[in-house]
């Protein structure tokens, strides 16, 4: 007995040494095994934090955990996260570890878990990431000799979030919360597997509808899985939606391409109480005390086969009865009474041209308002033939006495009385005669605010008249928000549209006095033009016009208001038709002035194009710079301009992902006129400084007429001519989007203007004379290089002082080289001093960039800050927005600070050139002055 306790104390200690030495031994191996497994078939881009390797979890098994485990979208997914796994953990055979061989993997657990499924709108889905094989016989290959291999006992998932968003199918799915864990030995041809699942929230929206809207989950499932024939059958099962259990029993089975399926499903509570949890704004913390009566039956079966590809679907049969059922709320004055329901959906052949929908009777009554409705619709996708009625006159008020009034509150009264029956194939054949289109839809003075709703809405009046070839609306009066809106027109095809999606016509009059886009699209638009270039824009998308839409409008808009501008005296037509929006005699008023404009916006190309033709009459320089992000980056100029403009061009770009224009695709043509321009610039001012005249620095141009083009991000500037004062000119030349200058003036200046016509007048120039200059402005915006024709002036000058010495020099040859010497010595002292001030000027414009860029550096970090801050506080409180708006944040912040470093980086050495460059100007100067100077001593 002794020796066998000493034995076992021996084991003992073996496998606690065992333990330790165990994972650090093999923990190289398997992270390198593992890494391998993940990443060599991906398209995607795979990261974690560590792998933890332990025998103590699920000793004698090896445990290997990941954590923090992310998987990142590439190419059409750059920048979304497919995944985000705190702990991603696998229990593995400690014995297939220690062999080397295969690791068989006995159980799995992820938890904490964040999941981004897309399709995004060409159809690429985001968790397509396994790269394609061209060889299929290599991919078998490859999955034969896997690291690992399945051999599963049971499994978890702790604390998943999972959001489903099919764009093109317009399916969305969003799980909140959800725990699951399942239990089976794997290894077996036929899996005995149970099942257990809780979901916090799940939602279901199709086509905008939400079918089931943060529903609390419980599953119970056992099944039957043979994993050799792929067939999942139904044992024991319950499962929860709210208050209502379903059971089911049946199969599921892939045995290739097809799925085939045997399955029914039934409620097996009858109580009506149970279906009424369903409704989310019934369903509240109060629905234990809500009192209801009456029953309902719910019964539904699929089986056939199912094949996307071949198009073939299986049968199914959808019953669902409410007989006689009432609810109310004991602390609310009313009930809802009467509720019937009587549906029945279903299609006994494999296609879905089958379908029937038939719901003879639907009807309840709401605190004493009625609603009556009935709906067949058959053959669906062929011809679909349909019959629909509805009829109720319904006080809004009523739901706030039915239902707890939780952030909302509603007025006012629907009427209607509707009445359509027919086939599609008669109305698209306008064979009227045989379709039912009757009745009305009125509604009067609603009042609709709820938390839900950014604004208040309300409807003073709406008269809508049903017939088979169209729908008048005859009146329609609304206020939304700040926005009011009348409006009347006709609506043509309506049943062809919701049925068949076929060509919706419709003609509008618009009227009124106040529309705020802002308001209404949600944006503030307080931001100044120069702060919104930094705004996050991630969540902008393309506007895409619906190309099943002809649609007129004639608009009446007395005050507009988008982004940061107000707009006045809107008048003009719009046609939207096959996914274009076209402006016809649209005419305005803004910035002080009017435009005219003609155009289109074509949404079909990737890039949507916009063609304008454009007539702006008086508008202001300072306005159109503050306000326009384009005229910020074409036409800088405007910063320092006051006095207004008009202009007339025709302008067609690509619109960006936020439908800002792609500058660089920008092509224009046109004329500009000014009127009472005036206009500062650093060019200008360099100028000044290089002729030693100050009025040039600022030009009142006053009139110019002007033609210009813009063409592979530059605008060209045709020849013109201006007159500053007494100084006259010609200009042309460019200016790019990258703020680069090419600029040519060829300027009359009088003598009078150059600050060194004292020497002039002494070599016989008249202060009446004027001068020839020519000047070159090139560099950029913020760092101009100005270059001029007065060195050969200047050489002129010495020419003639150097004429007046020789026809003296045999007459008064001594005094002659003393007056020559000083006038020497005079050029030389001038030389330095404009030097001097060349270097003064140039140390306070050094100073002046970089503080100017401090100021911008430390705005664009404080403003990247806030809007990453603003971005971080929308999200709380959703965890996967908070995730991505967390990346989306550190991502603002930090290119802030890299552009905000640039731009300190950039100004230092703008500074530096700019004195250096001064220096070497004064020692130019100089020299050239000492050169010119020279005598012969005969």
């Amino acid at each position: 007995m002794k020796r066998l306790l000493q034995i076992l104390g021996l084991l003992i200690l073996l496998l606690l040494v065992a333990a330790f030495v165990l994972p650090i031994v093999f923990k190289d191996e398997i992270i390198a095994r593992a890494k391998k497994e993940i990443n060599k078939n991906l398209v995607a881009t795979v990261d974690f934090k560590d792998i933890d390797i332990t025998l103590f979890h699920s000793f004698p098994d090896f445990t290997l955990e990941i954590e923090d485990f992310t998987v990142d979208g590439q190419d059409n997914f750059e920048g979304i996260r497919l995944a985000d796994v705190k702990s991603f953990r696998l229990d593995l055979d400690l014995f297939s570890v220690i062999s080397g061989n295969q690791f068989e993997v006995e159980g799995i657990s992820i938890k904490d878990a964040t999941v981004y499924v897309l399709v995004d709108a060409d159809g690429n889905a985001n968790y397509d990431i396994v790269k394609p094989s061209a060889d299929t016989t290599s991919v078998e290959s490859d999955t034969a000799s896997s690291d690992f291999k399945l051999t599963l006992k049971s499994y978890e998932v702790e604390n998943l979030n999972l959001t489903y968003e099919d764009i093109p199918g317009e399916i969305k799915v969003v799980i909140n919360d959800l725990d699951h864990e399942g239990v089976g030995d794997f290894t077996q041809e036929v899996v005995d597997l149970k099942t257990k699942t809780s979901i916090g929230a799940f939602t279901a929206q199709s086509g905008g509808v939400a079918y089931l809207n943060k529903v609390h989950t419980e599953a119970d499932m056992d099944f039957q899985f043979n994993q050799v024939e792929t067939k999942l059958t139904f044992g024991q099962n319950s499962l929860s939606l709210n208050d209502l259990a379903l059971n089911f029993s049946g199969f599921v089975a892939v045995p290739g391409d097809d799925i085939n399926m045997d399955l029914k499903f039934n409620a097996p509570q009858n109580k009506f109480k149970n279906v009424l949890s369903l409704i989310p704004v019934i369903y509240t913390q109060d629905f234990e005390k809500v009192k209801t009566s009456g029953d309902f039956a719910l019964e539904g079966a699929v089986s056939g086969t199912y094949n996307g590809d071949r198009e073939v679907y299986p049968a199914f049969d959808v019953k669902l009865n409410v007989n006689n059922a009432t609810f109310r709320y004991p602390d609310l004055p009313a009930a809802v009474e009467g509720i019937k329901v009587n549906a029945h959906i279903y299609n006994k052949t494999a296609n879905l041209d089958g379908t029937v929908v038939d719901i003879p009777e639907a009807r309840a009554n709401v605190a004493g308002s009625p609603v009556d409705a009935r709906l067949n619709l058959k053959t669906p996708i062929s011809d679909p033939e349909f019959a629909a009625y509805l009829k109720t006159d319904f006080d809004l008020a009523n739901v706030g006495k039915v239902v707890p009034a939780l952030g909302f509150d509603y007025k006012g009264r629907v009427k209607a009385d509707l009445d359509l029956a027919g086939r599609m194939s008669d109305i698209d054949n306008e064979r009227y005669e045989n379709v039912k289109a009757q009745g009305v839809l009125m509604v009067q003075d609603v009042e609709l605010k709820s938390d839900s709703l950014p604004f208040p809405v309300q409807i003073a009046q709406l008269d809508m008249q049903f017939s088979p070839q169209k729908v008048d609306l005859s009146s329609f009066r609304a206020q939304l928000g700040k926005s009011d809106i009348s409006a009347n027109g006709q609506i043509d095809n309506l049943i062809g549209y919701v049925l068949e999606d076929q060509m919706l016509k419709a003609n509008f009059t618009l009227n009124s006095s106040l529309l705020d886009l802002n308001e209404l699209s949600g944006a503030s638009g307080d931001e100044p033009a120069g702060e919104k270039n930094t705004a996050d824009t991630s969540s902008l998308e393309v506007i895409r016009v619906p190309e099943n839409v002809d649609f007129g409008l004639t608009a009446n808009i007395a005050k507009l208001i988008y982004d940061n501008l107000e707009i006045t005296s809107v008048k003009g037509n719009l046609a939207v038709k096959e996914g274009t929006v076209r402006m016809d005699d649209v005419v305005m008023d803004l910035l002080g002035g009017s435009v005219a404009l003609n155009g289109n916006y074509d949404s079909k190309p990737a890039a949507p194009l916009v063609n304008m033709n454009l007539k702006i009459n008086n508008f202001s320089f300072k306005e159109s710079f503050e306000k326009f992000v384009t005229v910020q980056r074409l036409a800088p100029i405007m910063q320092n301009t006051t006095g207004t403009y008009s202009s007339g061009f025709s302008f067609n770009a690509n619109l960006n992902p936020d439908m800002s224009p792609d500058l660089a695709s920008v092509e224009a043509a046109g004329s500009l006129v000014t009127e009472g321009m005036k206009t500062t610039t650093k060019s200008m001012q360099k100028l000044a400084d290089m002729v030693k005249n100050q009025s040039l620095a600022t030009l009142y141009v006053g009139k110019v007429n002007l033609s210009f083009k813009i063409q592979d991000g530059r605008i060209q500037v045709e020849p013109f001519s201006l007159k500053a004062g007494n100084v006259t000119a010609t200009v042309q030349g460019s200016n790019g989007l990258d703020q680069s200058l090419d600029y040519t003036m060829d300027m009359k200046i009088p003598v009078s203007g150059i600050g060194s016509s004292n020497l002039l007048s002494k070599v016989g120039a008249t202060q009446g004379g004027k001068l020839d200059l020519g000047v070159k402005i090139g560099g950029t915006v913020q760092d101009p290089k100005v270059t001029t024709s007065l060195g050969d002036l200047v050489d002129n000058v010495i020419d003639n002082v150097k004429k007046q010495v020789e026809q003296k020099v045999e007459e008064v040859k001594e005094d002659a080289i003393n007056k020559v010497n000083e006038e020497a010595k005079k050029l030389i002292d001038a030389a330095e001093a404009q030097g001097d001030k060349l270097i003064a000027a140039a140390q306070e414009q050094a100073a002046k960039i970089r503080s100017s860029a401090k100021e911008q550096a430390d705005k664009l970090i404080a403003a990247a800050d806030e809007q990453a801050t603003k971005i971080e506080n929308e999200a709380k409180g959703n965890i996967l927005k908070e995730k991505g708006a967390k990346l989306t944040a550190d991502k603002i912040r930090k290119e802030a600070r890299e552009k905000a470093d640039k731009l300190v980086d950039e100004a230092n050495k703008k500074a530096d050139q700019l004195v250096n460059n001064a220096r070497d100007e004064k020692q130019k100067l100089i020299e050239q002055a000492r050169e010119k100077g020279k005598l012969e001593n005969k």
